[in-house]
Order: C-alpha cells, then sequence, then structure tokens
C-alpha cells in the first residue's frame, strides 16, 4: 500500500466538539443553521490578520455574502437551489487563487451551510462545518506536526474551540 498525505489531524476538535456530538443532533433546523452561520461567522474574527486581508478578496466576498444571505434567510433558512449552483461556480472560480493556509477549509465550511441552507440541515453536515471552521484556525496558526499540546498551547485555538462550545451551550441549552 503506497502512502498518501494525511489530512490535518483536529485531535482536540474531536475530543472537545466532537464528543458533542448528540448535543448537536438534537437540535432543530432553525438552530442547526444559526450554529453553522455563528461559527463561521465567529472564525473569520479569529485569523490572526483581519479576515479582509488574510484571505484574497474574491474569497473574503464569497463567505462574507453567503453567510449574509443565508442569515437574511432566517426564519426558514431557506435558499433557491439556483443560490447553490452560482456559489458553486464562484467556488470553482476561486479554487486558483493562491491562498494562505486555513482559507480552503473556511471555503469549505461555507460550502457546507450554502448546501444545507439550499436543501436539508443535517447535523453531521453542520458537525463538518464545525470541523472546517477549526481546522482553518488550526492551518493558519500551526505549522508541521500538529499535536493536542500544540493545539492547547495556541490561543486562537483555544478560542475557536471555545466559540463552538458557547455555541453548542446555546442552543443546546447546555453548559460548556
Amino acid at each position: 500500500m503506497g502512502t498518501t498525505e494525511e489530512p490535518i489531524s483536529v485531535l482536540l476538535w474531536d475530543q472537545v466538539i466532537d464528543a458533542r456530538a448528540d448535543e448537536v443532533r438534537r437540535l432543530s433546523r432553525v438552530q442547526l443553521a444559526e450554529l453553522a452561520t455563528g461559527a463561521i461567522e465567529g472564525t473569520v474574527e479569529l485569523f490572526a490578520v483581519p479576515f479582509a486581508e488574510f484571505c484574497p478578496p474574491p474569497v473574503v466576498e464569497l463567505v462574507t455574502s453567503a453567510t449574509r444571505d443565508c442569515r437574511a434567510s432566517a426564519p426558514e433558512w431557506r435558499l433557491a437551489e439556483a443560490y447553490l449552483a452560482r456559489f458553486t461556480d464562484a467556488l470553482d472560480a476561486v479554487q486558483g487563487l493562491p491562498m494562505r493556509p486555513g482559507c480552503g477549509p473556511l471555503t469549505m465550511a461555507t460550502l457546507g451551510l450554502v448546501e444545507s441552507v439550499t436543501g436539508d440541515f443535517e447535523p453531521d453536515e453542520v458537525l463538518e462545518v464545525l470541523s472546517s471552521c477549526y481546522e482553518a484556525i488550526v492551518m493558519s496558526q500551526l505549522t508541521g506536526r500538529v499535536t493536542i499540546e500544540r493545539e492547547r498551547e495556541n490561543e486562537q485555538c483555544r478560542r475557536a474551540l471555545a466559540l463552538q462550545q458557547d455555541l453548542i451551550s446555546r442552543f443546546s441549552g447546555g453548559v460548556s
């Protein structure tokens, strides 16, 4: 069997957030939408450099316009299928742009949100959005081998986990 490049491991996320998956699975569509949107909006605030400078302008526009449009679809949290088609076209257009580590996972989190708002909100898809948001911060902060210890030592990683814990608690009625 040949070797393949391993994806980044978000070990601490698995322990802290994925451990709360059952709480996420009990949330309503509206709560899942609020959770996913809030996680993306909060994540863009956690980059060490302002988000508008961290990612290429077309990526910034893609993420901010999608989260804004998804939030504007409340209280139903539904957008037409045509929105997903336009979003994926725009996403395809930015794939070749040079990006800093972390921009890619954030665009994938945003894709997960848009797919959910144009379809059915599935808790496991929202967990993927949360994982991608955390991965964006890990990739923007840590280089080389990522360990739980390095994640714990990094303030932005801790803040990303705290953000997600607070959001899950807010919507599940639990305590972070």
